[in-house]
């Protein structure tokens, strides 16, 4: 009788332990990977009565190690910032390395054969990831850069 009843016993633990594994859920390592579609902006001046604001209409794409911003030529705004790509590493925040800064060209009337490299998004970067969305922002003395991005299926 003992026998059945530790055998019982030890039937009734397996099945608790094999129906608890189930419920097990690890938790989407987070990844930035992806297109996005968005807007660069620089304050100059931030919080005082003479912020100059300078925005673009960009294209963004993160890789497993690398990103790329790009001026988007089908939507752009008067503004001319670089080009840009470069690395970026997740910890708190997500550190961006400037590797290649170029003029873009021409682009709806405006000629834009020189940038200014010191308004690229270079520096550690504060994020926010409300839904499909992701904003990051940097702020030193009083220049801010923000980088608002929506995810595209392009």
């Amino acid at each position: 009788m003992r026998r059945i009843l530790s055998l019982v016993a030890f039937m009734a633990l397996v099945v608790i332990a094999l129906s608890c594994s189930s419920d097990i859920v690890l938790e989407e390592e987070f990844s930035l990977k992806g297109l996005y579609i968005g807007k660069y902006i620089v304050i100059t001046n931030y919080g005082s009565t003479n912020e100059v604001k300078q925005e673009q209409n960009i294209k963004w794409k993160f890789t497993d190690i690398a990103f790329y911003m790009e001026i988007d030529r089908e939507h752009p705004l008067q503004q001319c910032f670089c080009n840009v790509s470069g690395t970026y590493t997740l910890q708190e925040n997500i550190v961006l390395t400037i590797t290649n800064s170029q003029p873009p060209g021409d682009f709806n009337g405006v000629s834009c054969t020189a940038c200014n490299a010191s308004l690229d998004p270079v520096g550690s970067f504060t994020p926010l990831q409300p839904n499909d969305s992701l904003t990051l922002t940097y702020q030193q003395g009083d220049t801010l850069k923000q980088v608002l991005l929506i995810s595209s299926t392009q």
